[in-house]
């Protein structure tokens, strides 16, 4: 994370991020480390299909007819926070973390004018913390090579 956040330092690159799913642990992971004011600017932890309705302006219709798990309202999140928000990289993440069958998550990653979405396939047996923490993972994994490139 403290290569990620050098990253993003030195490309003089801002930060704002979405969660529902990991429940601010996304956020939590830049913040904890020095330098971090810098480079992150907002988070929102949107939690309820009313949440994200209200404050991203994602119709209710939407959420019903795609799923609030979808590749689909992911990005739609991406794309309303950088709209809300200006910042050169909007991230967003939507799953279940158990319970479900598939436990999964999506997330996206705005930046530069393109938005990267990923799903991921949770093991039945992994729990919920795990499922958390391996997606904050992949979501910073997956920034820094788009910001690498």
């Amino acid at each position: 994370m403290n290569e990620l956040i050098e990253l993003l330092i030195q490309k003089n690159l801002k930060i704002a991020i979405v969660e529902s799913m990991t429940g601010g642990r996304l956020a939590y992971e830049f913040v904890k480390h020095k330098g971090a004011s810098s480079i992150f600017q907002e988070g929102f932890i949107l939690y309820s299909n009313e949440s994200k309705s209200k404050y991203l302006e994602i119709p209710l219709k939407d959420i019903e007819n795609y799923g609030v798990v979808s590749n689909y309202i992911a990005q739609k999140m991406a794309e309303r926070m950088h709209q809300l928000t200006n910042r050169d990289i909007s991230i967003s993440v939507t799953g279940y973390a158990s319970d479900r069958s598939p436990n999964e998550a999506y997330f996206s990653i705005y930046y530069n004018n393109a938005i990267t979405t990923k799903h991921i396939v949770f093991k039945s047996t992994d729990k919920r913390e795990e499922n958390i923490l391996k997606t904050v993972q992949l979501i910073t994994e997956n920034l820094k090579v788009l910001i690498k490139k």
